[in-house]
């Protein structure tokens, strides 16, 4: 149990972010896929000797039984609140997505789009499923692609919107600009050091 799960309080809650840190696998013939518990592509594996429109296919199954496994298991967690099951099983089913889009005037009935390199990704609006996936080759770079744009198409498909971003990518992106800064800071502090030491040996 990480730090984060032991801080919270309610024991439904903290089943559920447990739950987001699971990985849930699903596999295809010559491939697998992995997706966290909140939704999100983690990692995909293809046989290198598939056709990239055969691994294609493949990662399509592959993923989208990732996904119903990683939706089963949060439907069973929320089972045991019946407070949280109604809402959370509307969002899941598509219900409350709908609502608010066609509040705002989204159309999720349409295809999102991901793409990363040469990979991309396709996802359905309304079932927030993968539909396609194409690669040029099948490669460790190009299945690390496969992730990123999956995550993206994703993303899209969840909140109605193109060009939207996974939070997985987007925290990585924070954390990568944090450790910018605090090296540019200790350079700073280095500097600082450097020039309190040569006055301590001038008043020595």
């Amino acid at each position: 149990m990480s730090e984060f799960e032991q801080a919270i309080e309610d024991p439904t809650l903290r089943a559920l972010v447990a739950l987001a840190e699971r990985d849930f696998r699903g596999d295809a013939a010559g491939a697998t896929a992995s997706v966290s518990g909140a939704m999100s592509v983690t990692g995909v594996v293809a046989e290198p000797a598939l056709r990239p429109a055969d691994a294609g296919f493949a990662l399509v199954e592959a993923i989208n039984a990732a996904l119903d496994a990683a939706e089963a298991a949060t439907l069973r967690a929320a089972e045991a609140d019946p407070n949280l099951a109604a809402p959370l099983k509307a969002v899941l089913a598509g219900g409350e997505l709908d609502a608010v889009a066609a509040a705002g005037g989204v159309d999720l009935t349409r295809e999102f789009e991901g793409t990363s390199g040469e990979a991309v990704v396709r996802v359905s609006g309304r079932t927030r499923r993968v539909t396609s996936v194409y690669v040029y080759t099948v490669d460790d770079a190009s299945l690390a692609d496969v992730v990123i744009a999956a995550n993206r198409a994703l993303a899209s498909a969840a909140l109605g919107r193109d060009g939207a971003v996974g939070l997985d990518e987007q925290f990585n992106a924070t954390l990568s600009r944090l450790d910018e800064k605090m090296t540019a800071l200790e350079g700073r502090l280095d500097a600082v050091d450097e020039s309190l030491d040569r006055i301590l040996r001038d008043l020595g």
